[in-house]
């Protein structure tokens, strides 16, 4: 949850409830891919 709060949302103006959800959705889908150095748990 840090991590989404330091890279993501401290630096993103969010206009309204369906952004929030698109950004969040989208940040989730880079951090979970597996070509982060292997940490990413290739969902």
């Amino acid at each position: 949850m840090q991590t989404c709060r330091r890279e993501l949302l401290d630096r993103t103006p969010i206009w309204n409830h369906r952004h929030l959800l698109h950004v969040l959705r989208e940040f989730e889908q880079f951090y979970n891919q597996s070509s982060r150095g292997g940490r990413g748990l290739g969902r």
